[in-house]
């Protein structure tokens, strides 16, 4: 992801994934690298799994009709 307004930091950096400065390919092609040989590939993809599963959309939109039910 890159740094524009409303990235993410604390789900990605460092975690499961790389935040890089907007418009600035060589900093893209370093992140992506550094992912690419990261050892711990099997925990990026279970932390990717929690965050899909606790901010679907269908969670999401749960949520929305809890709070409008309020």
């Amino acid at each position: 992801a890159t740094d524009f307004v409303g990235a993410a930091y604390d789900m990605l950096d460092g975690g499961t994934g790389i935040m890089v400065r907007q418009n600035d390919a060589h900093a893209l092609a370093e992140g992506i690298e550094k992912m690419m040989y990261r050892e711990d590939k099997e925990a990026i993809v279970q932390a990717i799994t929690n965050i899909n599963q606790k901010f679907s959309v269908d969670v999401m939109g749960d949520g929305f009709l809890e709070c409008l039910q309020e």
